[in-house]
Formats: C-alpha cells, structure tokens, sequence
C-alpha cells in the first residue's frame, strides 16, 4: 500500500527593507538549493561577464546600424524629391513648347 505522504504549509517571512538582490539572498526550509565551489563560481562569473560585453558590442552595432539607417532614408527621401523636381521640370518644359506652338498657330 501507498503511504500517505503529509505535508504542512510553511510560511516564511522576512522584513525586506528594499528590492536589492543581496536581500533576497537566503534559504527557507524546504528549498532546493544547489552549492558549488569558487572555482565553478568564478568560471559563471566569467561567462556571464564576456556575454554581458557581447551583448553590449552587438548592442553598439545595432544602435550604428541603426543611425545608418535612418540617414540613408532621408538621403533616398531628398532623391526621391529630386527625382520629381526634375521629371516634372521636363514635363513643364514639354508644356510651355506646346503652347508656344499652339499660340504661334
């Protein structure tokens, strides 16, 4: 038979005087908890430190991408406005040869 397993609720309180990380930093009955030797500890530490520069290279590189982008388009709006100025300077120029010759006949 299957014994019948009894558990209690646990409440845990602690005065927190802010949401700083190092306040969280305790272990309540009953909790998973994992330990580790300084040698692992400083190797995640090294992980994590050379992703956080990744992160902020790439970051760098976006931002870059980012203001390169945003000058290319205003340089394709200032062609895009040339383009028009010209196209309707010859249509304009077309007109007015029309009319000379419609007035001349």
């Amino acid at each position: 038979m299957a014994e019948n397993i009894k558990t209690e609720q646990h409440y845990y309180t602690k005065d927190f005087s802010g949401y700083r990380n190092e306040e969280d930093n305790f272990v309540a009955n009953q909790e998973l908890t994992v330990t580790i030797t300084l040698n692992e500890y400083r190797k995640l530490i090294e992980i994590k430190a050379v992703k956080d520069k990744e992160e902020d290279t790439y970051r760098g590189k976006y931002f870059a991408e980012e203001r390169k982008n945003k000058k290319l388009e205003k340089e394709n709006i200032k062609l895009k406005n040339k383009i028009y100025e010209l196209q309707n300077e010859e249509d304009n120029e077309e007109c007015e040869e029309e009319y000379e010759e419609y007035k001349e006949d």
